[in-house]
């Protein structure tokens, strides 16, 4: 399930893959004279190829009593995914925008329905209405806008090819035990 880091250093690395990052304890001064703490140096403590597996281990860390409150996982090589949804037309472009513009106007058929106490109803399906119709008008305005370069609608994701998850460098024996020893 985890592939825990060597104690031994790796390639020019410290131990346990010690970020050169401050003590805790440490302060520093701004220019403008008010000081801060540093973030504790993090510790590598597990691999893992899937996001779930990461948080699982977060997960067990927490459960076994671990305090989890500085505790990162960390992707690795983001790159950017588009899943392609479908083919883009006209009719889809209006369809999608006149849908962003009800839930904006319902929004502000809401609030203006809070203000206007005559006409609850008829001030929200107004508000929905007329936010479907602009909507549906910007919605055709960008699509043409776009031309031919771009018809399809797509969603865009970040995907890491590995996640770590690091831990405080005093408390990273602990954390090893724990997920060394699973549940």
């Amino acid at each position: 399930m985890t592939q825990m880091q060597n104690q031994t250093p790796q390639d020019g690395a410290q131990p346990l893959d010690r970020e050169p990052v401050q003590d805790a304890q440490s302060t520093n001064a701004t220019p403008g004279g008010a000081a801060f703490t540093a973030a504790p140096s993090m510790t590598k403590v597990a691999d893992f190829s899937d996001y779930t597996q990461a948080q699982a281990a977060v997960d067990l860390l927490s459960d076994s009593g671990f305090e989890v409150g500085s505790t990162r996982i960390v992707g690795h090589d983001l790159k950017s995914v588009e899943i392609v949804r479908g083919r883009m037309n006209y009719g889809k472009a209006a369809l999608f925008g006149a849908g962003s513009g009800a839930w904006f106007g319902l929004l502000i058929g809401l609030l203006m329905a809070i203000f206007v106490p005559i006409g609850f109803l008829s001030t929200v399906l107004g508000a929905v209405v007329f936010g479907a119709i602009w909507g549906a008008i910007f919605g055709l305005i960008a699509f043409a806008a776009q031309g031919q370069n771009r018809n399809f609608h797509s969603q865009s994701t970040m995907k890491a090819s590995s996640y770590t998850v690091e831990v405080p460098f005093d408390r990273a024996q602990s954390a090893l035990e724990i997920l060394n020893k699973g549940r």
